[in-house]
């Protein structure tokens, strides 16, 4: 595979193909951000095989067999198996939320603690352990690819 690159002009006319509502979108991490639609455009740009991963597996990892607490704003808060502080999301879009489409593929990226990041998907993913499916659909990006977002 060649050596990832971003264009910005090519970036920004990706941009402009998305809903209004997710053209900025960003994955904040404890020690890292990273902006979504740049992993979708090297995903366009370089494609590769969707890989279907064990739901649990990675429902553990967030921790999503935990009882999440809930705060006054409307959001879950799962204690991460990591370590890494919690995994937060939107209570009313976790799983009744009809564009919720667990059959679009995650995005993960690879982290120094554990074999990988999920930076987008995770309201996907809750929806489809809680539900019984039991495999989900993910993009895997390179250490390469995630060092541009």
């Amino acid at each position: 595979m060649q050596k990832p690159r971003i264009n910005q002009k090519n970036l920004e006319a990706f941009r402009k193909t998305l809903p209004e509502y997710r053209r900025r979108e960003l994955f904040m991490a404890p020690c890292e951000t990273f902006d979504i639609v740049k992993a979708q455009y090297l995903i366009s740009k370089y494609p590769r095989q969707v890989q279907e991963i064990e739901t649990q597996v990675l429902a553990l990892l967030c921790g999503y067999d935990q009882t999440p607490t809930s705060d006054d704003e409307g959001y879950y808060h799962f204690p991460s198996a990591t370590g890494e502080g919690h995994i937060i999301i939107q209570e009313h879009d976790a799983l009744h939320h009809s564009c919720v489409d667990v059959t679009r593929p995650i995005i993960i990226v690879p982290s120094r603690f554990y074999k990988g990041q999920i930076i987008d998907g995770l309201h996907r993913l809750y929806k489809a352990y809680c539900t019984g499916i039991t495999t989900i659909h993910a993009y895997v990006l390179t250490s390469e690819e995630a060092k541009l977002l």
